[in-house]
């Protein structure tokens, strides 16, 4: 669940965060500063100035850091605010391929089972 989900769906019983989103954004800067190269100097021949070569360089830089970093942080403070609002980890609905992985939070009046995934990726959507 992307952060701007979880914050509209706090007040719900059962949350699901998606950490594998997160990996994204890392890519998607990256990306993003290839297409700039590419557009720029592949379909108009222009060359980078020495400042668009050390802005799009940085560019690339933070966003390959933040692929393995901004998953992290965001799971770790997802999980800090939703514990200490009262939420506890239903592992059975929660769910992990490679390293991407979707983590369902319940309110402890919830029975946890590994339906409730299913109940939270039809509310989404």
């Amino acid at each position: 669940m992307e952060l701007y989900q979880l914050v509209a769906h706090w007040a719900d019983d059962v949350l699901m965060f998606d950490k594998g989103a997160f990996y994204l954004l890392g890519v998607g800067l990256g990306m993003m500063a290839l297409a700039i190269v590419t557009v720029q100097e592949g379909w108009f021949g222009r060359t980078l100035s020495k400042a668009q070569a050390a802005l799009l360089t940085r560019l690339t830089i933070v966003g390959v850091a933040l692929i393995p970093i901004a998953p992290n942080v965001a799971h770790y403070l997802a999980d800090e605010l939703l514990r200490s609002d009262g939420y506890v980890v239903c592992e059975p609905a929660s769910h992990q391929w490679r390293f991407v992985r979707d983590i369902v939070y319940i309110k402890p009046t919830v029975e946890c089972s590994s339906s409730l995934r299913d109940r939270v990726l039809d509310a989404s959507h």
